[in-house]
């Protein structure tokens, strides 16, 4: 499953850089018992938002689209689907009670999107999200900025907004 993946490269990138667990919990914000639950939980999917927390201190972003915060990948799967003149409906199997959220309105707040719905519309779309290094993205937001849809990459490092940001 694309979510386990993900969960895992996140576990396999905190373990690089030297990180346990209870510390990427600690820098993100997170109780580390709710990170350990995230990971290891077979039944539920964690929130987009819950996800991404994550990343800043792993110093990375989901790819393709170099998002680093859930509003970004939203969009960037959203310029997709238009790209493609499809609905929002159409990349949903019937029945699918978070979907059906989904096609109800224009954009829920991405942050509480389930993980696992934003793995089936990007598999829908044919975009494998990824763990992307923050600083390559950013290297290369000048270069392709015609070709990225609306999601916006900052030029200066990710910290979350109720951070003072480290010299």
């Amino acid at each position: 499953m694309a979510v386990d993946r993900l969960l895992s490269a996140i576990q396999e990138r905190a373990a690089a850089r030297g990180m346990t667990l209870a510390a990427l919990a600690r820098a993100s914000g997170m109780q580390p018992s709710n990170l350990r639950r995230m990971l290891k939980s077979t039944t539920a999917s964690p929130q987009l938002g819950s996800v991404m927390r994550l990343l800043p201190p792993l110093r990375c972003r989901i790819g393709p689209a170099g998002a680093a915060d859930p509003a970004e990948l939203a969009a960037f799967l959203d310029d997709q689907r238009q790209r493609r003149g499809l609905a929002w409906k159409q990349l949903l199997e019937a029945g699918d009670v978070h979907g059906a959220k989904l096609t109800a309105a224009p954009m829920p707040n991405p942050e509480r999107l389930p993980l696992d719905l934003v793995m089936r519309l990007a598999d829908a779309l044919d975009v494998t999200l990824m763990l992307v290094d923050a600083e390559a993205t950013v290297a290369t937001v000048g270069a392709s900025a015609s070709r990225r849809p609306r999601a916006r990459v900052s030029t200066r490092e990710t910290q979350p907004m109720t951070h003072s940001r480290r010299a």
